[in-house]
């Protein structure tokens, strides 16, 4: 699911430039990468990213955009995990990536963090 230009609406200019390097190069690459120790570092940096685009989003903007980048980036980074076989991170980051799929009744999303 890659809602990242929807995330950017209410972003400033530099904002929307992160929030689009990020989604692709972390959601498209990271997870694939030889080195998921880096890896994880992107994955965090995205969520750091989306966080502090969620508490500047003007009247609640970024509601289903956010839920659904962060569900990119907790399923990404579980993978990592389990490449790790750091299996109770993996689990809290695929339990949390499901709770916000079914808030957001995101059938898809909801498959991939199963």
């Amino acid at each position: 699911m890659n809602q990242g230009a929807d995330c950017a609406a209410g972003a400033s200019a530099r904002e929307r430039q992160q929030i689009g390097v990020f989604d692709l190069l972390i959601a498209g690459r990271a997870a694939e990468a030889r080195a998921p120790r880096e890896a994880l570092t992107y994955w965090d940096w995205a969520q750091d990213l989306l966080s502090r685009y969620e508490r500047s989003a003007p009247g609640g903007r970024a509601g289903r955009c956010v839920g659904g980048t962060r569900i990119t980036i907790l399923t990404g980074r579980g993978r990592v995990y389990c490449q790790l076989l750091k299996i109770r991170e993996a689990k809290e980051d695929y339990a949390q990536a499901l709770r916000l799929a079914v808030d957001l009744a995101d059938v898809k999303s909801q498959a991939d963090a199963l």
